[in-house]
């Protein structure tokens, strides 16, 4: 990355991160070069409208569309490259199989290779990859025929090899056992026991060079199914033993960019629920209540000194 870079952001999921992200750009004095998701984007009702910098005509992928997308963000900004901002899983994925053909474009991505960003962001594989570490993660129960309701199914990748995004399945009744073995492949996903309690979010920028900046968050209400936190509050997490042994486990595969760890609080232990190595859903808390977490992220990949 040089300096004179200016972060390009892929709109249209992931959408309350999208915001956040580009309040944050805002905060380091930077304005963000938004890259639409066709006319009925959302970022058109938003303050962020005048950001949009190219629009996609269809939600399919393609590399022409980010060649626009580089162009007019250099010639708006005057920045002399573009930082893809790590907005969605599906795009990441992309992006990472295309790495070299993006740099040559002007768009560089501020994340480690495929099979880094892979081993931290598949469940079964950061699983197991922390249990060798020694970290206290779910057990496993070994197929679906030995489930024991409340249990969970877990996609082993969240992109499958057909293409299909992937999300777990949280098991509490014979119904939504039933309902799980209708409509999804018991092969793409692995089982593990329900871990009750508090649930945590540890949440990091961890740089190529330098200090990690760590913050976390304790989350109180999320959508149905296990889907994105709605309600959080600040919590100390992130000034515990317990979050310097996550960083390290980050490290240890040798993960670097912004990161978030899911943990929950079983007595005295904390369990690993997910790791989502991009940028996550309610990061409106992190841009409020520890911004120098975003801010040195942006300062890294920009060359701008943040406020």
């Amino acid at each position: 990355m040089t300096a004179g870079s200016v972060f390009l952001v892929p709109s249209g999921y992931n959408f309350r991160a999208v915001l956040a992200f580009c309040r944050a750009l805002r905060l380091s004095g930077q304005a963000p070069a938004v890259v639409a998701c066709t006319e009925d984007d959302p970022i058109y009702r938003t303050a962020f409208a005048h950001d949009v910098v190219h629009v996609r005509p269809s939600r399919r992928l393609s590399l022409a569309d980010f060649e626009a997308a580089v162009t007019a963000a250099c010639r708006r900004t005057g920045a002399e490259r573009c930082v893809l901002a790590p907005t969605s899983e599906f795009l990441v994925r992309w992006a990472l199989q295309r790495r070299t053909a993006l740099a040559k474009l002007g768009c560089d991505l501020p994340l480690p290779d495929e099979a880094i960003y892979t081993t931290v962001s598949d469940k079964a594989a950061f699983t197991q990859f922390v249990r060798e570490l020694g970290m206290r993660v779910p057990a496993d129960v070994a197929d679906i025929s030995q489930v024991r309701l409340p249990a969970v199914a877990k996609p082993r990748w969240n992109v499958s090899p057909d293409g299909r995004s992937l999300s777990p399945w949280l098991l509490r009744t014979p119904a939504d056992l039933a309902r799980f073995a209708e409509q999804e492949r018991a092969g793409d996903f692995f089982f593990q026991e329900w871990v009750a309690g508090e649930s945590f979010y540890l949440l990091f920028h961890l740089p190529q060079v330098g200090e990690t900046t760590v913050y976390s968050q304790a989350n109180q209400a999320q959508q149905p199914g296990g889907k994105s936190i709605v309600l959080a509050r600040a919590a100390g997490l992130h000034e515990t033993a317990e979050a310097a042994r996550w960083a390290g486990a980050l490290r240890a595969a040798g993960f670097y960019g912004v990161a978030m760890i899911e943990l929950r609080r079983r007595g005295g232990e904390f369990v690993l629920i997910e790791a989502n190595p991009r940028l996550w859903g309610p990061l409106q808390l992190c841009v409020d209540g520890c911004p120098a977490l975003l801010l040195r992220y942006i300062g890294e990949y920009t060359g701008v000194n943040p406020p």
